[in-house]
């Protein structure tokens, strides 16, 4: 007879941890005069005076240009000539790699040449070659610079393969991608195309006899990426790009040119007025506090980050070196988009780093030597391309990135009017959020990237304009936009769900953008209230009213794998959203006490979360910029007016994440499931770069079983987070072992995402995932496991029952084919900080505590075992092939394991044979599941409630004529002993009479059963972390750069 083993499991592979940001190397040398004319026009200098830096700034080489023809050296590249008058020379005034770039003086009738440089034949024959490349402009020219490439023989015979054109109606940087065959495929061509590409000619517009431009980082690529954007500079209608709309990320020039379709009054209102006034009041209330007593300790911390905030950005403003000769020019380190494969950036470099810093040093601490500074920070930014019109090569995630920078405008809107730039920068602010999409009555989805960012910069840019009826129609369009976005969304599109879950990359994503979205909209909603510009009560409705659903049992929700995203080790959701809820409530008058009462439940200024996690935020670095001491002091306010705190739910279904969740007092249980319709997991493999800078740690990669049936418990510490509970993401977690879950046990290397394996956000083919609650207090899951992308042998169906206070998993139907690797249900898994942590084991008649390891006892088949974890989990079950492994709680647990049904029915089948399942006091929650149910209200929802819980409850009740269980209940920590198990036998046997499922507690149940072929249980000899996964793991990220960078929303 096979024997259970019972092993102590404590050290695992690492989690990919992401590594910081590098930050901007920057070296100083003296300014080096330009190597030939600069040419200069009065009507294009940059405003201002000069500032204070004399001396030119040079970025390290970090290695991503090594395929760039950057002009760096002494002479100009044989490869460039010019033809037919013209001169080439190279220029130290404006650069965007090393410190100088080339300059051409073209004249009409001239042309310029570029003759088999390096890179262009390979780029020619690949099918999505194409060129990269940034140019110059001083003086503005209404006509564009054309591009014809093809062999010598044909562009000497006026035969060019591919032609296309350059906008250089603007001043400063501009960043192009073209992709040869889509953007520049020529009609007029007459060949076969498979000669080599040897010449670029370029030939200058015909609407000026003169002008000059500047090249710099000109690269000649075998790939370029479909993310490449559609600009002022090039308006290609890219056909192949949702229908020349441009992808997600790159339709600022499709919604540029859209028209307002609203009616235009004749005038505007004084109450129209009166509200721009008012909103224009609380954003800067929200952003400065009013009088703020920073004898309050959450303002007082506040504050002090706030200022820690300031003195940082000043120090990197200094380390920017910016320059302004004396043409009024300004340079300073070269910027590029945050897709670009190229850095420093735009946006993690400068926008959330340096504005906001330097506006609130003006403004807050008054110094006036800061004014001059930002002001000379947008002139920079302006010239490095940051500009109406401009596509930086790429605009993917670019708004994600530079939150900074739109608030700094509106802060900053009166000494921009005063020296002549805010128009500049409203059409700036225009073209990136992408005003446009307003104007239309219904724009499709909008994404949660979109209301944690652009709700805040579009308003802002409103609020900037001058007061009249133009002002007016702006306000309404981007509130119909906003109402818009707020509405429920069907499948997988938009925002928000009708289970009030927030979705992004088509599932329910917790730890990040439906947070943040969740808590702008927060935000505007107290700003426009009780104007003529509010939110419609249809969107505050669909805002999640209450604390729970991100908090407590929601913080399950936010700490359940399979709900992270790519950020599974995340915490602090719940805190990061207290303000929310103060905005919600004070978004009414009077105060709306529900929402209210929702923040109280959350609001302990003495918490470790609060002051810790929130009260010491005060910078720019996230998506959305949002922790400011006026939003702290609105939060203070609502509390000293002493609402009673909310009593939270027991237990509700989120059928929009497959995830069901019970609470009790201080401690909850979740569990999470997948199906055709909810994905399993987001990763993100490791990707190296040529820069270090770019090079991307891998997210998630070994998070494939997260929504396998994982079950985690949240009970133990101050605060209770992952840490105090033993998940050790970071602390040699073994991903194979997700607690509850049923998995097969892989080597890391076949586990993990990669490149060769990237399958991520995978559906399976099975529809049956949801459940039913009763009365807000018990409920039941239940899944119908297919792996349908890594094994399509494995399946199971689990179900979890949600009774008073306890916990009931059963099991059945586990099956696969894969004979070289174990099949394992998980029950728990643990961290220890130290071995002194109690762990105790035994069965009836015996019991030791285990201090020491590696630890190993085995046990008779039907013998049962209990064992308490090292957070005062009680474990109890009877052997005959399950698992034991650590997982996290502090709750008692009794498990018995559940036998393979009978052979009358096929692998996998529940029979169903029981009467009527009366279900008076149920409601359905897989309402959102297409296959299966409609809505709560609908007959058809009742009959699918109603075979649910039959299929359920004739499992559970067939587990119950079996040997084996496993069920978690919620009682004291305490050691188990053999008079505990056998009286809990005895209830066990009272319970499996029952014949009928009703509302009422069920307390029995079956775990899950395993594959009837022979499998072993690993053991492990290391500790916290240090064992071989770890290293198989460092090893599959290898090649990956050390100063790796991710995107927090990405």
């Amino acid at each position: 007879m096979r024997k259970t083993t019972i092993v102590r499991w404590t050290a695992a592979v690492l989690f990919v941890a992401v590594p910081a940001v590098a930050g901007v190397s920057v070296q100083l040398a003296k300014r080096t005069q330009p190597a030939a004319t600069h040419a200069t026009a009065a009507a294009e200098k940059l405003p201002g005076p000069p500032v204070a830096a004399t001396q030119a700034v040079a970025i390290r080489d970090d290695g991503s240009f090594k395929k760039s023809e950057s002009f760096e050296g002494g002479q100009i590249p044989a490869a460039w000539q010019t033809d037919g008058g013209g001169q080439l020379s190279l220029s130290a005034a404006h650069y965007k790699h090393g410190r100088q770039s080339l300059q051409w003086n073209w004249a009409q009738g001239s042309r310029l040449l570029v003759i088999k440089p390096p890179n262009l034949e390979q780029a020619g024959a690949s099918k999505r070659g194409g060129i990269k490349l940034w140019l110059y402009n001083e003086k503005a020219v209404d006509g564009k610079a054309t591009f014809r490439l093809g062999s010598e023989q044909e562009i000497n015979s006026n035969n060019p393969r591919y032609v296309f054109e350059i906008g250089i109606n603007f001043t400063g940087w501009r960043g192009m991608w073209i992709q040869f065959r889509e953007d520049g495929a020529y009609d007029g061509y007459k060949g076969d195309g498979k000669a080599p590409l040897e010449v670029m000619e370029i030939i200058p517009p015909a609407a000026a006899p003169q002008g000059s431009l500047f090249f710099d980082v000109v690269e000649f690529e075998g790939t370029i990426p479909a993310t490449r954007s559609t600009d002022y500079q090039v308006p290609y209608d890219r056909k192949r790009s949702n229908d020349g709309m441009g992808g997600t990320w790159d339709r600022s020039y499709y919604w540029s040119q859209m028209k307002p379709d609203l009616p235009l009054a004749d005038r505007i209102t004084p109450e129209q007025s009166r509200a721009f006034e008012t909103i224009a009041k609380r954003y800067e209330g929200w952003i400065y506090g009013e009088h703020p007593d920073l004898t309050r300790e959450p303002l007082r911390i506040r504050n002090s980050a706030l200022q820690s905030f300031i003195a940082k950005g000043l120090q990197k403003y200094a380390q920017l070196g910016l320059n302004r000769d004396g043409n009024g020019y300004i340079t300073g380190p070269p910027l590029f988009s945050s897709r670009s494969t190229h850095g420093p950036e735009f946006g993690e470099d400068v926008a959330k780093t340096i504005f906001l810093p330097l506006v609130f040093d003006y403004k807050i601490n008054g110094r006036q030597e800061s004014k001059n500074k930002v002001l000379d920070l947008f002139d920079y930014f302006h010239d490095q391309g940051w500009a109406d019109g401009s596509g930086l090569e790429t605009l993917d995630h670019e708004t994600n990135r530079t939150n900074g920078y739109f608030h700094a405008v509106y802060l900053m809107r009166k000494e921009l009017q005063e020296s002549g730039r805010l128009d500049r920068e409203l059409a700036t602010v225009r073209w990136f959020t992408n005003f446009g999409k307003t104007y239309i009555a219904d724009p499709g989805e909008t994404t949660a990237d979109e209301i944690r960012t652009k709700f805040m910069y579009e308003l802002l840019y409103v609020l900037a304009l001058d007061d009249g009826p133009a002002k007016v129609r702006e306000m309404q369009s981007l509130l119909r936009w906003m109402n818009h976005a707020l509405a429920v969304a069907t499948g997988f599109a938009g925002t928000i769900k009708d289970d009030f879950m927030g979705f992004h990359h088509r599932g329910v994503y917790m730890s990040a953008y439906a947070r943040q979205a969740f808590h702008m909209a927060a935000l505007i909603a107290y700003l426009l209230h009780d104007t003529p510009f509010a939110l419609s009560k249809q969107s505050t409705d669909n805002m999640p009213k209450r604390a729970a659903d991100f908090s407590d049992g929601g913080e399950q929700i936010r700490r359940a794998g399979g709900l992270s995203g790519r950020f599974p080790a995340k915490d602090g959701v719940a805190n990061e959203i207290v303000p929310a809820y103060a905005y919600m409530a004070l978004a009414s008058e009077p105060v709306d006490r529900e929402m209210a009462g929702a923040f109280m439940r959350l609001w302990d200024p003495s918490s470790p979360y609060l002051k810790q996690g929130l009260f010491p935020k005060a910078d720019s670095g996230d998506v959305s910029y949002l922790d400011t001491i006026g939003g702290l002091q609105l939060a203070l306010k609502l509390a000293d007016q002493g609402f009673a705190p909310e009593k939270s739910p027991q237990f509700w279904m989120k059928p929009s994440a497959a995830f069901a969740v019970m609470r009790r007092d201080d401690w909850a249980v979740s569990v999470k499931g997948w199906s055709q319709y909810v994905f399993d997991f987001e990763s993100q493999a490791p990707k190296a770069a040529d820069s270090a800078q770019k090079a991307l740690a891998g997210q998630n990669v070994f998070g494939r079983y997260a929504s396998y049936g994982a079950m985690q418990v949240m009970a133990a510490g101050d605060p209770i987070n992952k840490a105090n509970n033993g998940y050790g993401l970071d602390n040699g977690w073994d991903w194979n072992r997700w607690p509850g879950a049923t998995t097969i046990r892989l080597p890391w290397e076949r586990l993990g995402v990669s490149k060769d394996r990237p399958q991520t956000r995978s559906f399976t083919d099975q529809t049956f995932v949801g459940g039913v609650e009763s009365e807000g207090k018990d409920g039941i899951f239940a899944m119908k496991l297919h792996d349908t992308v890594y094994d399509k042998s494995f399946r199971a169906e689990k179900s979890v029952f949600f009774l008073d206070n306890e916990v009931i998993a059963l099991g059945s139907g586990i099956h696969n084919d894969d004979g070289a690797h174990s099949t394992e249900t998980t029950l728990f898994q643990s961290y220890m900080k130290d071995t002194g942590m109690p762990i105790r084991t035994g069965s009836a008649g015996s019991a030791e505590t285990i201090a020491e390891f590696p630890y190993r006892r085995d046990f008779k088949p039907k013998e049962n075992v209990w064992l308490m974890d090292p957070y005062g989990n009680d474990i109890s079950y009877r052997c005959g092939g399950c698992a034991l492994n650590e997982a996290s709680s502090r709750r008692p647990i009794r498990a018995v394991k559940k036998r393979r049904p009978a052979a009358t029915a096929p692998p996998g089948s529940i029979t169903a044979r029981s009467r009527r399942v009366r279900a008076t006091n149920m409601r359905c929650s897989c309402r959102l599941l297409p296959s299966r149910c409609g809505n709560t209200r609908s007959r058809r929802a009742m009959r699918c409630f109603e075979k649910t819980a039959r299929l359920i409850s004739s499992d559970m009740r067939r587990s119950a004529r079996s040997d084996t269980s496993f069920s978690m209940r919620r009682r004291k920590c305490r050691a188990a002993s053999s008079g505990k198990q056998a009286g809990r036998r005895s209830l066990w046997k009272n319970k499996r009479r029952t014949e009928s499922f009703s509302a009422s507690p069920i307390r029995i149940c079956a775990c899950p059963s395993f594959p009837t072929k022979e499998w072993t249980t690993a053991s492990a000899d290391a500790w916290n972390g240090g064992d071989g996964a770890g290293r198989a793991e460092r090893k599959l990220a290898a090649g990956t750069a050390a100063s790796g960078r991710h995107p927090s929303d990405g």
